[in-house]
């Protein structure tokens, strides 16, 4: 189920007119960031991306909750409330 606060945001008939006007703004900073050696150097001639769709759903109660590292015993984030609340 897709949260309903993300209606017209996230989800919805009306996401893309929400987003539409900062595609160009997506798609130079996702050229910057794949014509980069270390992330493929593609060359965007023929082409422009503006955004990615994640086929992935990852359900996440309280972001930042987790732990800090990926090890065993790991600390938790000490702010994780007020990262909660920014998602």
């Amino acid at each position: 189920m897709v949260d309903p606060k993300g209606e017209g945001i996230l989800h919805g008939p009306t996401t893309v007119v929400h987003w539409v006007a900062s595609f160009p703004d997506f798609a130079g900073r996702i050229e910057r960031k794949l014509s980069q050696e270390e992330y493929g150097g593609l060359l965007f001639e023929n082409f422009c991306i503006f955004s990615f769709v994640g086929c992935k759903i990852v359900e996440t109660c309280c972001p930042g909750s987790g732990p800090m590292e990926d090890q065993p015993g790991a600390s938790r984030h000490e702010d994780a409330d007020t990262i909660q609340e920014g998602m």
